[in-house]
């Protein structure tokens, strides 16, 4: 059985630790001229373009004022003048400011020839010398107008709740009916009404001066009631502390009563 057993095993792939597999070898350890280093060298077909050994050397291509002197800042024939950036200038350069209008032209400008252009100038502008003149009311310049004018105060313009001084005003008189027999008996049904209203008031003023007179005597015997339990309380406590000491007084007393025996002994 074990027999089957490996038998199965070999057939389906195990190997034991004894077993030794052939490696298959590389290109250019089968064939010496293959492989970087081998018989002939590297393989140039199959290297890289953009590798090179240590022992490469790069030409560098020079530029064109290294070529052509004529060519170039400083050539053969100096800046190239055609090529030059128009806002670079030299140490050597003079600019040259324009001038204002006022400078060429003197019959214009501020104080030129003619003095201030009138056209030009802003309108709320004025010299030292200006007064101005305040516009008039209009009762100033019409006096038929405005009040206490030609005419007198304007009615038309006059505020309705405004009055004057000689102004009479007429009050109307109230009037009102009156009836004798009904407001005699309202009169006493009134007086009736306020005398039965008066004596609810009291009874009820009576009612709660007594409810509040109960709780008071209640909240003081519930207080003495409280105090009387805690004054018990207080005294059980002194009876049954003082039990106590008298028993520990005797235990005390027997114990040296029967120390005395032994040591007597």
């Amino acid at each position: 059985k074990q027999w089957y057993q490996r038998r199965v095993a070999i057939t389906a792939g195990a190997v034991g630790f004894e077993h030794q597999s052939d490696l298959s070898k590389h290109g250019s350890q089968t064939d010496a001229a293959k492989g970087f280093g081998g018989k002939h060298g590297i393989q140039k077909d199959r290297m890289d373009k953009s590798s090179v050994g240590f022992d490469h050397k790069a030409d560098l291509s020079k530029h064109a004022s290294q070529t052509d002197a004529s060519k170039g800042f400083g050539g053969r024939y100096g800046v190239q003048e055609d090529r030059k950036d128009k806002s670079a200038v030299g140490f050597d350069h003079q600019a040259k400011l324009s001038q204002h209008t006022s400078q060429t032209d003197a019959a214009k400008g501020f104080g030129g020839k003619y003095g201030v252009q009138q056209d030009r100038k802003d309108k709320s502008s004025f010299g030292f010398e200006h007064k101005s003149e305040p516009s008039k009311h209009g009762s100033q310049t019409d006096g038929a107008k405005g009040f206490g004018g030609k005419f007198g105060v304007e009615t038309d313009r006059v505020d309705k709740t405004s009055h004057s001084f000689d102004e009479q005003s007429k009050t109307e008189q109230y009037k009102t009916k009156i009836d004798a027999k009904g407001d005699v008996k309202n009169f006493r049904s009134r007086f009736e009404n306020f005398g039965a209203a008066a004596e609810e008031e009291n009874k009820r003023k009576v009612e709660d001066e007594k409810r509040k007179r109960d709780q008071e005597f209640k909240k003081q015997v519930e207080a003495a009631k409280k105090k009387e339990a805690a004054a018990a309380d207080q005294e059980k406590e002194e009876d049954r502390s003082k039990d106590q000491e008298k028993r520990n007084e005797e235990k005390r007393k027997k114990y040296r009563l029967r120390l005395c025996v032994d040591t007597t002994a």
